[in-house]
Protein backbone atom coordinates (compact mmCIF):
# COMPACT_ATOMS: atom_id res chain seq x y z
CA UNK A 1 0.00 0.00 0.00
CA UNK A 2 1.39 3.50 -0.75
CA UNK A 3 0.81 5.96 2.09
CA UNK A 4 0.90 9.58 1.15
CA UNK A 5 2.22 12.04 3.97
CA UNK A 6 -0.64 14.42 4.50
CA UNK A 7 0.38 18.13 5.48
CA UNK A 8 1.20 18.82 8.71
CA UNK A 9 -0.92 22.48 8.87
CA UNK A 10 -4.38 21.54 8.43
CA UNK A 11 -6.53 22.65 5.52
CA UNK A 12 -8.32 25.63 7.24
CA UNK A 13 -6.68 28.78 9.14
CA UNK A 14 -9.42 29.14 12.10
CA UNK A 15 -7.57 32.45 12.83
CA UNK A 16 -10.05 35.31 12.87
CA UNK A 17 -12.88 32.61 13.34
CA UNK A 18 -11.76 30.78 16.56
CA UNK A 19 -9.79 32.29 19.44
CA UNK A 20 -10.15 29.45 21.54
CA UNK A 21 -11.02 31.38 24.48
CA UNK A 22 -12.42 28.52 26.44
CA UNK A 23 -11.08 27.59 30.13
CA UNK A 24 -9.08 25.00 30.20
CA UNK A 25 -8.60 21.55 32.36
CA UNK A 26 -5.52 20.90 34.12
CA UNK A 27 -4.03 19.56 31.14
CA UNK A 28 -4.94 22.49 29.03
CA UNK A 29 -7.66 20.83 27.32
CA UNK A 30 -10.32 23.33 26.20
CA UNK A 31 -13.87 23.23 28.21
CA UNK A 32 -16.40 24.06 26.38
CA UNK A 33 -19.79 25.29 28.32
CA UNK A 34 -23.06 24.64 27.63
CA UNK A 35 -25.36 26.69 29.89
CA UNK A 36 -26.38 26.14 33.74
CA UNK A 37 -28.04 23.00 33.07
CA UNK A 38 -24.92 20.77 30.89
CA UNK A 39 -22.05 23.03 32.09
CA UNK A 40 -18.97 22.67 30.44
CA UNK A 41 -18.20 19.60 28.66
CA UNK A 42 -15.42 17.99 26.50
CA UNK A 43 -16.19 18.21 22.63
CA UNK A 44 -14.22 16.19 20.66
CA UNK A 45 -14.34 19.04 17.52
CA UNK A 46 -12.77 21.85 19.77
CA UNK A 47 -10.18 19.58 21.22
CA UNK A 48 -9.58 18.76 17.53
CA UNK A 49 -9.37 22.33 16.60
CA UNK A 50 -7.81 23.46 19.24
CA UNK A 51 -4.96 20.54 18.10
CA UNK A 52 -4.53 22.03 14.56
CA UNK A 53 -3.96 25.39 15.70
CA UNK A 54 -1.09 24.30 18.26
CA UNK A 55 0.51 22.05 15.04
CA UNK A 56 1.43 24.94 14.08
CA UNK A 57 3.05 25.95 16.85
CA UNK A 58 6.25 24.10 17.91
CA UNK A 59 6.51 25.18 21.41
CA UNK A 60 2.97 23.89 22.50
CA UNK A 61 2.70 20.35 20.24
CA UNK A 62 3.15 19.10 23.88
CA UNK A 63 -0.60 20.29 24.34
CA UNK A 64 -1.52 19.16 20.68
CA UNK A 65 -0.69 15.63 21.26
CA UNK A 66 -2.63 15.79 24.42
CA UNK A 67 -5.64 16.57 22.82
CA UNK A 68 -5.03 13.71 20.59
CA UNK A 69 -4.54 11.33 23.66
CA UNK A 70 -7.70 12.55 24.24
CA UNK A 71 -9.13 11.03 21.47
CA UNK A 72 -7.71 8.01 22.01
CA UNK A 73 -8.77 7.74 25.34
CA UNK A 74 -12.22 8.59 24.49
CA UNK A 75 -13.00 7.02 21.34
CA UNK A 76 -15.60 3.87 22.48
CA UNK A 77 -17.65 1.28 20.70
CA UNK A 78 -20.91 2.45 19.26
CA UNK A 79 -23.57 0.47 17.54
CA UNK A 80 -22.55 -2.08 14.89
CA UNK A 81 -19.09 -2.48 14.82
CA UNK A 82 -18.27 1.53 15.10
CA UNK A 83 -16.17 2.95 17.36
CA UNK A 84 -17.09 7.24 18.26
CA UNK A 85 -16.71 10.14 20.18
CA UNK A 86 -20.06 10.15 21.88
CA UNK A 87 -21.67 13.67 22.91
CA UNK A 88 -23.25 12.22 26.47
CA UNK A 89 -25.58 15.63 26.53
CA UNK A 90 -28.70 16.81 24.51
CA UNK A 91 -29.16 19.94 22.37
CA UNK A 92 -31.65 21.94 22.68
CA UNK A 93 -32.16 23.51 19.12
CA UNK A 94 -31.66 20.60 16.26
CA UNK A 95 -32.52 18.03 19.22
CA UNK A 96 -30.30 15.64 18.84
CA UNK A 97 -30.81 13.44 22.73
CA UNK A 98 -27.48 12.03 24.25
CA UNK A 99 -26.08 9.81 23.26
CA UNK A 100 -25.04 11.07 19.83
CA UNK A 101 -22.02 11.40 16.94
CA UNK A 102 -21.09 13.16 15.11
CA UNK A 103 -19.46 13.81 11.31
CA UNK A 104 -17.77 16.57 11.79
CA UNK A 105 -15.98 15.14 15.40
CA UNK A 106 -14.96 12.05 13.71
CA UNK A 107 -13.37 14.15 10.57
CA UNK A 108 -11.61 16.42 12.28
CA UNK A 109 -10.40 13.66 15.06
CA UNK A 110 -9.35 11.63 12.22
CA UNK A 111 -7.11 14.35 10.87
CA UNK A 112 -5.47 15.38 13.71
CA UNK A 113 -4.47 11.71 14.72
CA UNK A 114 -2.84 11.36 11.46
CA UNK A 115 -1.04 14.04 11.57
CA UNK A 116 0.34 13.37 15.46
CA UNK A 117 1.03 9.76 14.14
CA UNK A 118 3.65 11.29 11.45
CA UNK A 119 4.56 13.86 14.28
CA UNK A 120 5.79 11.38 16.59
CA UNK A 121 5.36 7.81 14.65
CA UNK A 122 3.17 6.36 17.71
CA UNK A 123 0.78 3.44 16.51
CA UNK A 124 -2.25 4.46 18.89
CA UNK A 125 -3.08 7.48 16.90
CA UNK A 126 -2.34 5.25 13.83
CA UNK A 127 -5.18 3.09 14.77
CA UNK A 128 -7.45 4.82 16.65
CA UNK A 129 -7.53 7.03 12.96
CA UNK A 130 -8.96 3.48 11.30
CA UNK A 131 -11.64 2.97 14.24
CA UNK A 132 -12.71 6.77 13.62
CA UNK A 133 -13.37 6.11 10.31
CA UNK A 134 -15.76 3.10 11.13
CA UNK A 135 -18.87 5.58 11.51
CA UNK A 136 -18.05 6.49 7.71
CA UNK A 137 -19.04 3.07 6.54
CA UNK A 138 -23.00 3.13 7.97
CA UNK A 139 -25.90 5.43 6.97
CA UNK A 140 -27.66 7.12 9.51
CA UNK A 141 -30.34 5.02 9.00
CA UNK A 142 -28.18 2.31 10.57
CA UNK A 143 -26.59 4.60 13.16
CA UNK A 144 -24.12 5.96 11.41
CA UNK A 145 -23.54 9.38 9.76
CA UNK A 146 -24.10 9.43 5.96
CA UNK A 147 -27.00 11.06 5.37
CA UNK A 148 -28.96 11.48 1.58
CA UNK A 149 -29.78 14.83 -0.28
CA UNK A 150 -32.15 15.63 -2.75
CA UNK A 151 -30.82 12.80 -5.43
CA UNK A 152 -29.51 10.62 -2.85
CA UNK A 153 -26.05 12.82 -3.18
CA UNK A 154 -23.74 11.83 0.69
CA UNK A 155 -24.15 14.33 3.25
CA UNK A 156 -22.14 13.63 6.17
CA UNK A 157 -24.10 14.89 9.64
CA UNK A 158 -22.54 17.18 12.03
CA UNK A 159 -26.01 16.31 13.82
CA UNK A 160 -27.72 13.03 13.26
CA UNK A 161 -31.35 14.82 13.38
CA UNK A 162 -34.89 14.22 11.72
CA UNK A 163 -35.46 16.13 9.62
CA UNK A 164 -31.94 16.35 8.67
CA UNK A 165 -30.03 19.67 9.23
CA UNK A 166 -27.71 19.40 6.46
CA UNK A 167 -24.81 21.93 8.16
CA UNK A 168 -22.67 23.03 5.30
CA UNK A 169 -19.69 23.33 7.54
CA UNK A 170 -19.97 19.69 9.20
CA UNK A 171 -20.05 18.15 6.13
CA UNK A 172 -17.25 19.84 4.65
CA UNK A 173 -15.25 19.50 7.55
CA UNK A 174 -16.11 15.87 7.67
CA UNK A 175 -15.31 15.63 3.76
CA UNK A 176 -11.92 16.59 4.83
CA UNK A 177 -11.21 14.08 7.20
CA UNK A 178 -12.14 11.66 4.74
CA UNK A 179 -9.90 13.03 2.18
CA UNK A 180 -6.68 12.58 5.09
CA UNK A 181 -7.87 9.39 5.32
CA UNK A 182 -7.47 8.34 1.39
CA UNK A 183 -4.75 9.78 1.36
CA UNK A 184 -2.85 8.36 3.98
CA UNK A 185 -4.57 4.46 3.85
CA UNK A 186 -5.22 5.08 0.31
CA UNK A 187 -9.04 3.13 1.22
CA UNK A 188 -11.22 3.16 -1.96
CA UNK A 189 -14.00 3.36 0.51
CA UNK A 190 -12.86 6.60 1.40
CA UNK A 191 -11.76 7.66 -1.91
CA UNK A 192 -15.31 7.22 -3.25
CA UNK A 193 -17.15 9.08 -0.52
CA UNK A 194 -14.45 11.47 -0.89
CA UNK A 195 -15.53 12.53 -4.65
CA UNK A 196 -19.28 11.97 -3.85
CA UNK A 197 -19.19 13.99 -0.70
CA UNK A 198 -17.38 16.39 -3.07
CA UNK A 199 -20.07 16.46 -6.00
CA UNK A 200 -22.39 16.98 -3.48
CA UNK A 201 -21.03 20.62 -2.86
CA UNK A 202 -20.66 21.05 -6.81
CA UNK A 203 -24.42 20.30 -7.61
CA UNK A 204 -26.44 21.47 -4.66
CA UNK A 205 -24.42 24.65 -3.67
CA UNK A 206 -27.64 26.55 -4.36
CA UNK A 207 -29.27 25.16 -1.43
CA UNK A 208 -27.20 26.95 0.80
CA UNK A 209 -27.02 30.33 -0.86
CA UNK A 210 -29.74 33.00 -0.44
CA UNK A 211 -29.03 35.14 -3.07
CA UNK A 212 -27.26 37.66 -1.15
CA UNK A 213 -25.65 35.34 2.00
CA UNK A 214 -25.04 31.56 3.04
CA UNK A 215 -27.29 29.86 4.93
CA UNK A 216 -25.91 27.51 7.81
CA UNK A 217 -28.45 24.76 7.59
CA UNK A 218 -31.19 23.33 5.83
CA UNK A 219 -33.05 22.47 9.43
CA UNK A 220 -36.61 23.50 8.44
CA UNK A 221 -36.16 26.43 10.59
CA UNK A 222 -33.36 27.55 8.46
CA UNK A 223 -30.77 30.00 9.84
CA UNK A 224 -28.61 32.33 8.06
CA UNK A 225 -24.72 31.75 8.89
CA UNK A 226 -23.24 34.24 10.96
CA UNK A 227 -20.42 36.60 9.48
CA UNK A 228 -18.48 34.20 10.85
CA UNK A 229 -19.72 31.55 9.39
CA UNK A 230 -20.20 32.52 6.34
CA UNK A 231 -16.48 33.84 6.22
CA UNK A 232 -15.77 29.79 7.23
CA UNK A 233 -17.91 28.92 4.36
CA UNK A 234 -15.61 30.54 2.02
CA UNK A 235 -12.53 29.30 3.09
CA UNK A 236 -13.68 25.68 3.23
CA UNK A 237 -15.07 25.77 -0.81
CA UNK A 238 -11.83 27.69 -1.99
CA UNK A 239 -10.16 24.89 -0.16
CA UNK A 240 -12.17 22.18 -1.73
CA UNK A 241 -11.88 24.13 -4.91
CA UNK A 242 -7.92 23.51 -4.48
CA UNK A 243 -7.75 19.94 -3.20
CA UNK A 244 -9.79 19.29 -6.59
CA UNK A 245 -8.47 21.80 -9.00
CA UNK A 246 -11.70 22.78 -9.60
CA UNK A 247 -12.93 26.28 -11.75
CA UNK A 248 -16.07 25.74 -10.48
CA UNK A 249 -16.11 25.73 -6.49
CA UNK A 250 -13.60 28.16 -6.64
CA UNK A 251 -16.23 30.43 -8.72
CA UNK A 252 -18.81 30.06 -5.56
CA UNK A 253 -16.18 30.67 -3.42
CA UNK A 254 -15.67 34.10 -5.21
CA UNK A 255 -19.47 33.97 -5.35
CA UNK A 256 -19.81 34.23 -1.35
CA UNK A 257 -17.01 36.69 -0.66
CA UNK A 258 -18.44 39.17 -3.08
CA UNK A 259 -21.60 38.82 -0.32
CA UNK A 260 -19.60 38.83 2.34
CA UNK A 261 -19.00 42.99 1.78
CA UNK A 262 -21.25 43.55 -0.32
CA UNK A 263 -23.27 46.53 1.15
CA UNK A 264 -26.95 45.97 -0.24
CA UNK A 265 -25.72 41.90 0.84
CA UNK A 266 -25.21 43.08 3.93
CA UNK A 267 -27.88 44.98 4.49
CA UNK A 268 -30.07 42.24 3.73
CA UNK A 269 -28.32 39.61 6.03
CA UNK A 270 -28.24 42.38 9.06
CA UNK A 271 -32.43 42.81 8.78
CA UNK A 272 -33.18 38.88 8.31
CA UNK A 273 -30.74 37.91 10.68
CA UNK A 274 -32.36 40.13 13.42
CA UNK A 275 -36.08 38.69 12.47
CA UNK A 276 -34.12 35.25 12.64
CA UNK A 277 -32.89 35.35 16.11
CA UNK A 278 -36.44 36.95 17.42
CA UNK A 279 -38.12 33.78 15.79
CA UNK A 280 -35.69 31.31 17.64
CA UNK A 281 -36.14 33.06 21.30
CA UNK A 282 -39.66 32.69 20.66
CA UNK A 283 -39.28 29.10 20.51
CA UNK A 284 -37.33 28.07 23.38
Amino acid sequence: MTRIKIPNSYYIDLRGLEDFGYPRDADGLPLVGYGKKTGNRYNPITISQYGFYLLNRPRYHGIAIKCADWLVDNLKPWQQSMYAWIYDFDLWFYGPRAPWISAMAQGEGISLLLRVFQLTGIEKYRETAKLAFTPFRYPVEENGIVDRIADQSVFFEEYVTHPPSHVLNGHIFALLGVYDYWRFFNDDDAARLWQQGTNTIRQHWSRWDCGYWTWYDLYPVRRLASRMYHRLHIRLVKKLSELNEDTELSALAERWHHMLNHPVCVAKWLVFKSIEKIRIFLLK
